[in-house]
């Protein structure tokens, strides 16, 4: 006596195994109705206009560790997975016996990389261009001081004014800030 291997289709017909051949599996897979999801834009830099108070919050970030800075523009970083990520890590780290200390902090970079940080975080392989940006270990260089380029080094490891962060989720950017020489705040 032999057996018969079977399946029952969606319309509750019995087809023996083997009638049924991949390619024609994959084409039922393939024309089956999908429902159609909107396609949302995830990430978003938008200009902060310099008559609204955000702007003048960020700008009280920026002016008491660069009082000669210039800023031409700032803009807020949106991009959801970027918060939602630091917020898993958060969780992921947390120990009852160790307290932990959030900082707003400062980063340099060229302004051709403000896309691409943006949407996926600030990448410390993209960094560095003068061949002393790695000096305390690859990484992404972080600065209390928003007038410290982003190949400063640790100079007091008791009061550090730059931090070396390697794992993407443990940052995340907020604001962009253009500076340059054009004279737009007086």
């Amino acid at each position: 006596m032999g057996y018969k291997w079977q399946f029952k289709d969606e319309h509750g017909k019995w087809i023996d195994y083997g009638e049924v051949s991949s390619d024609s599996f994959l084409k039922m897979l393939l024309e089956e109705e999908l429902p159609q999801v909107p396609r949302v834009q995830e990430c978003f830099i938008v200009p902060i206009s310099r008559y609204q108070a955000k702007h003048a919050k960020v700008l009280a970030l920026l002016k008491p560790t660069y009082p000669n800075g210039n800023p031409i523009r700032i803009s807020k970083i949106n991009n959801p997975y970027l918060p939602n990520a630091f917020q898993n890590k958060k969780v992921q780290i947390q120990y009852p016996s160790v307290q932990y200390r959030e900082q707003c902090l400062f980063h340099g970079t060229d302004s051709k990389n403000v896309n691409v940080i943006a949407e996926k975080n600030i990448d410390w392989r993209l960094l560095g261009s003068s061949g002393k940006a790695h000096c305390y270990g690859r990484g992404a260089y972080f600065s209390d001081k928003s007038n410290l380029p982003i190949d400063t080094t640790v100079d007091d490891t008791a009061n550090p004014e730059i931090f070396v962060k390697y794992d993407t989720q443990e940052y995340y950017p907020v604001y962009y800030a253009l500076f340059g020489s054009v004279e737009y705040y007086q």
